[in-house]
């Protein structure tokens, strides 16, 4: 379990960490989703890329508009409650102080990061509006769906490639953000199960630090 002091050391790495999951992600997304006939429009999460879409059609997703931004943000949020989920199952974070503790250090390290400043929405959404993670998993998946596709409509496109993400793409995100959470939080047995039940081979890019 990582001591108390190590917090804000422990939080660089995690940030550090997810970024990375993400990056890989975002980077063979395209690829990946095409092996399966969906053949992505929006790649790239860029704040320019807006879509207008009904606030009825996104369910619980935690942002008024869909861009390139709050999606980033949603993401981010997504993986920090997995890596949140990882940290207390393996009892890094031992009790409810100690995960405080360990959000506000993180909240104070992101506050001015590129796409995580807006990332506590999620978390909001879950810990005080007790939006279950399911349902914001969902919503996200959902609403990324649409933005992957440039598509508003509820098309066939758009459902494939939602199918693909609930089927797989979300559960890969989930897997490299937990194996990250694992290096961050320097829980080498966990990495290397996780690592070994993804099939990968070699030398993984999340088991890197900066």
């Amino acid at each position: 379990m990582a001591p108390l002091e190590n917090l804000p050391q422990v939080c660089r790495k995690l940030v550090w960490q997810i970024d990375q999951a993400r990056s890989i992600w975002l980077q063979r997304l395209p690829e990946e989703a095409a092996k399966q006939g969906v053949r992505l429009v929006n790649s790239k999460l860029t704040p320019e890329t807006k879509l207008d879409m009904r606030d009825e059609d996104t369910g619980v997703f935690p942002f008024k508009g869909v861009d390139g931004e709050t999606m980033e943000a949603a993401i981010i949020g997504l993986q920090t409650l997995n890596a949140l989920a990882f940290a207390v199952a393996r009892h890094h974070l031992a009790d409810f102080q100690m995960t405080m503790d360990f959000l506000g250090a993180l909240a104070e390290l992101t506050t001015d990061k590129p796409g995580w400043k807006h990332a506590g929405a999620v978390l909001k959404a879950n810990m005080i509006a007790n939006i279950p993670v399911d349902s914001l998993e969902q919503s996200i998946t959902t609403t990324l769906a649409h933005y992957l596709m440039a598509d508003a409509g509820k098309t066939n496109p758009v459902a494939d490639c939602e199918a693909w993400l609930r089927a797989t793409g979300i559960d890969w995100l989930g897997g490299l953000t937990r194996m990250g959470a694992a290096m961050a939080f320097e829980d080498y047995e966990a990495f290397q199960e996780m690592f070994a039940a993804s099939g990968q081979g070699g030398d993984n890019p999340a088991d890197r630090d900066s």
